[in-house]
């Protein structure tokens, strides 16, 4: 019983030595990657302070298998990338999800601002979509599956209003579904302008 004990023991203490250098990577900044010291100022703001960031090189398509993105960190947050194309994903736990491509080009900081869109509006848009394109399909099948001959069925009197009404209901959901969404906003850092040199401009009449 007492090896059985310290047997488990062991293996328990091999297993959490053997798991250490990989929890300790995962809990380092992967993006050291991508980022290089000279490189230009790519700054992450959100109103959404629980708002994290992860960054991938070239255009990366939504859902991209195997996942190429490696964690940047929290807002606001500031990343020096060497020029090139670049995909940013934004999560958090009370806003849905963004995706945005942007170019890096030297000597040219770039500001990019998370407007973090609502969960559960798009969630709710989502389902409205969902029911208004089945009524919009139960309206196409109750006018062409029966015979136009079939007195006893007046198809377009039950398959038009299924069909308008699904592509109301449908309508709203999309709008709600977009509201919902997470924006992200890609605009060049302000930069300090010219010192003004005081002198006024001078009238000259030449004749």
């Amino acid at each position: 019983m007492r090896r059985g004990r310290r047997a488990l023991a062991l293996l328990l203490v091999a297993a959490n030595t053997a798991l250490a250098p990989a929890a300790f990577a995962q809990a380092s900044p992967a993006v050291q990657t991508l980022e290089a010291a000279d490189g230009v100022a790519v700054t992450f703001t959100s109103k959404d302070v629980s708002t994290v960031i992860y960054l991938a090189h070239g255009d990366v398509p939504v859902g991209a298998t195997p996942d190429p993105f490696e964690r940047a960190g929290v807002v606001p947050l500031t990343v020096k990338l060497p020029p090139g194309t670049y995909t940013v994903e934004s999560t958090s736990p009370t806003a849905t999800s963004g995706h945005q491509r942007f170019a890096v080009e030297q000597g040219r900081p770039l500001s990019i601002e998370v407007h973090a869109g609502n969960a559960g509006l798009k969630t709710i848009g989502g389902v409205f979509l969902g029911l208004g394109v089945v009524s919009m399909l139960l309206g196409v099948v109750a006018i062409v599956s029966f015979s136009g001959n079939d007195s006893n069925y007046n198809r377009f009197g039950i398959g038009l209003p299924l069909l308008l009404g699904g592509g109301g209901v449908a309508g709203v959901g999309l709008v709600m579904a977009a509201t919902g969404g997470t924006d992200l906003r890609v605009r060049l850092q302000d930069r300090p302008g010219r010192p003004a040199t005081g002198a006024v401009p001078s009238l000259v009449w030449t004749f």
